[in-house]
């Protein structure tokens, strides 16, 4: 029903990186990432709806020749709102 929906959409991803055998000569492997967005969606009249978004990341440790980076691990979080109207 316009005008009164609440949603929620929870959206889980897996990132896959190949092995980059020609890294300036070396080998660069990063591990999988892990991914998780959530949005959730309210109408406030027919024509006026807001959002509030959220992602969090992690995983996705490079290492080249074997030797891992300073950050055992990347984590990001964050979010972000947005409205909008439409007219017909």
């Amino acid at each position: 029903m316009p005008g009164r929906r609440t949603t929620l959409e929870l959206l889980p991803a897996v990132w896959l990186f190949g092995d980059n055998t020609d890294y300036v000569g070396q080998t660069l492997e990063t591990d999988p990432m892990f991914q998780l967005d959530a949005h959730l969606t309210r109408d406030f009249t027919e024509h006026l709806w807001g959002s509030l978004d959220a992602a969090w990341y992690s995983g996705g440790q490079a290492t080249i020749n074997g030797v891992q980076g300073k950050n055992s691990t990347t984590s990001v979080s964050g979010s972000r709102s947005g409205m909008s109207s439409t007219t017909t």
